[in-house]
């Protein structure tokens, strides 16, 4: 007997559907085979299929013995959700009763439908995400008042959805909260439907400020979206303090994580990633990736800092933002070697790259076809083979390249005239490229001629940074008119960064160098000694600053506690006398100077700094005016004659 196929379009439909075959969907009390038999031979699917008066089939996940299993009927029954995925199922509608359903026509005869519980919410869902789009598409062949009556439909289906979420699952339930947006709407409800108890009006005031920019989040300008974050930041943090359950909280990052991928997504959707020049894509991807930055800092800094103590959950982290960024990066990688191989090929005159704009060209040409058909967007780990793939082959392409950028790489750091730490600097521009296997094989013998100078380098650098501290004259690179203090802490932090800074090149550059490892250690010696010396010098300048606040003969103590100005009764014009002195604008300015360096005041210091400057203003007037008179006094003397 032949199989029916209208049958075993049911059966796949539902099978497929409800992922019955994978092993990750949960434990079904029968086997994929053993449910597919069933359903074809169900009388209610030969009733569905051969009765006119049967419109709907409805198939639905019920509770098993050894899990889940299947249950069916010819009438729409509501979930009772006594199971995880239960009242989950599919719903088969019939098009048309004036024609048989047949092996031919069956996919058009009936319509299939997924039901997922709560029946609300899928009906809102898709109102909102397939029929109005589909019917607002129609544009002037529909009446404006049936769009009129979607908005309406789907603003009354939005508060039912919330009344029945809130009555189910009161203020902890987030089945109905799929977009930022929708988090805001759910406190909103509750705030102004007077709630049912619970903090929802402290909620409402939280997300207010920034409730406008979540509803529109996904067309937020970059700038604007920037923006977003302190607000944004802000309005978690009032939620937290108002008494936010942690599980809601982790909910509602998650889905800003969420919001914000498809964000980076759609933004760099509007950029061809492999073909338009590298100037406006490293722009773009970069914008994204600073942005992603930003809001991984907003999260950090909430539950590691600003709730600390009260938060339970340990620092958040955004798998899924941490995958993307990491995809951002690998793209930036990729077209940033190739723009470096095109410029140096370009230079030779035979493969030009486009210097102006930074396209790729010549023998690197189409080595980004093998992205042709990813999206190098997707970064799930079901989207993770094909990106691999395409990367792989792309590496493939550039190869045969590397040999003669790494020549040319070498003959242009040999010309440059450079030496040490600027050689350093230059060949640094090309980290990427010169990180390459091969290209970092062929620079040997370059990269070991710049180890050794940057050994010697780093031994002259502790003996000029002696000579100049002790030479006044020495120091007037560090900064016009800088405190002394300051000018030698200043010199110190540069010299410091710059052994950081090759500390950071000998573990990318020079990894595989035998004389690495002694370099190391020189420049970890000079980092050591810049920082003991920056610490030395602060904690000198404190005692001299507490001993001379100490001491009554120093004058300082007086010029804090005494008169900020008093009249000259000896004189004859009575003249103006101001006791703010240039020591105390000194002593403000150094420590706001260190205090910029990462300097913490000792409390005695930083309580006179405090009084000092809360008369300082007032100071700088009084000796304006006292300036002004003395000048008014010397014209009118000059005016009589009088001297």
């Amino acid at each position: 007997m032949a199989a029916d196929e209208r049958k075993s379009f049911i059966a796949r439909c539902v099978l497929d559907t409800l992922n019955v075959s994978n092993p990750n969907s949960g434990p079904w009390a029968r086997s994929a085979s053993e449910l597919e038999s069933w359903l074809q031979a169900a009388s209610e699917v030969g009733d569905f299929l051969e009765d006119a008066s049967v419109m709907v089939l409805h198939v639905r996940v019920v509770p098993g013995g050894r899990g889940k299993d299947l249950a069916m009927s010819t009438a729409i029954s509501p979930p009772t959700n006594t199971l995880e995925g239960e009242g989950s199922g599919v719903v088969f509608t019939k098009q048309f009763t004036a024609e048989r359903i047949t092996d031919r026509n069956v996919s058009a005869a009936v319509a299939v439908s997924s039901l997922q519980a709560p029946p609300l919410d899928a009906l809102q869902t898709s109102l909102k995400q397939l029929y109005a789009p589909l019917l607002q598409g129609m544009g002037s062949q529909l009446d404006p008042k049936v769009l009129e009556s979607l908005r309406a439909l789907d603003a009354q289906l939005s508060a039912a959805a919330a009344r029945a979420a809130g009555g189910s699952g009161g203020e902890d339930d987030t089945s109905s909260v799929r977009t930022p947006h929708d988090e805001c709407e759910f406190w909103r409800r509750r705030a102004m439907g007077g709630g049912r108890g619970g903090n929802a009006e402290e909620y409402w005031a939280a997300l207010m400020p920034v409730a406008e920019k979540l509803g529109a989040f996904a067309q937020l300008p970059m700038e604007e979206m920037r923006e977003l974050l302190e607000p944004l930041q802000d309005a978690l943090d009032a939620l937290h303090r108002a008494g936010y359950t942690e599980d809601r909280m982790l909910h509602f990052l998650r889905v800003l994580g969420a919001a914000f991928d498809a964000y980076v997504q759609a933004a760099l959707s509007k950029v061809s990633l492999w073909r338009e020049p590298f100037k406006k894509v490293g722009k773009a991807v970069r914008e994204c990736s600073h942005l992603l930055e930003a809001w991984e800092g907003c999260t950090a800094r909430l539950t590691t800092t600003f709730w600390a103590g009260s938060w339970k959950a340990g620092r958040f982290s955004d798998a899924r933002l941490a995958s993307l960024q990491q995809r951002l990066s690998e793209v930036l990688l990729l077209r940033r070697v190739a723009q470096q191989m095109g410029a140096l090929l370009g230079e030779g005159g035979a493969n030009g790259d486009g210097k102006e704009n930074g396209a790729p060209g010549g023998a690197i040409d189409g080595a980004f076809g093998a992205f042709d058909g990813v999206n190098a967007l997707r970064h799930s780990e079901y989207s993770a083979p094909a990106w691999e793939a395409a990367r792989k082959a792309v590496h493939a392409a550039l190869a045969p390249s590397e040999r003669e950028v790494a020549l040319r790489l070498q003959s242009k750091l040999s010309t440059s005239g450079l030496k040490g730490h600027a050689l350093l600097r230059e060949l640094m521009r090309y980290k990427e490229l010169a990180t390459r296997p091969l290209v970092f094989q062929e620079l040997a013998p370059a990269r070991e001629r710049l180890l050794g100078e940057l050994e010697q380098q780093t031994e002259a650098l502790r003996e000029e940074f002696e000579a100049r501290t002790t030479s006044s004259k020495a120091l007037g690179a560090t900064g016009k008119n800088l405190p002394e203090v300051v000018s030698h802490i200043v010199l110190a932090k540069q010299l410091q960064a710059k052994a950081a800074e090759m500390a950071a090149a000998a573990a990318l550059l020079f990894s595989d160098l035998q004389a690495v490892g002694r370099f190391k250690g020189k420049v970890e010696e000079l980092e050591n000694y810049m920082v003991d010396y920056s610490n030395s010098q602060y904690s000198d300048w404190c005692e001299e600053v507490e001993r001379d606040l100490q001491d009554e003969a120093s004058g300082l103590p007086m010029q804090l506690t005494g008169k900020l100005m008093e009249v000259d009764r000896d004189d004859a014009d009575k003249l103006l006398r101001v006791n703010f002195s240039d020591r105390l604008v000194r002593f403000l300015r150094e420590v706001r100077l260190l205090s910029s360096l990462g300097f913490k005041m000792t409390p005695l210091v930083q309580g006179n700094a405090d009084v000092a400057h809360k008369f300082y203003r007032h100071g700088v007037v009084l000796k304006q005016v006292r300036a002004g008179r003395a000048s008014a006094r010397a014209r009118e003397c000059e005016r009589t004659g009088r001297v």
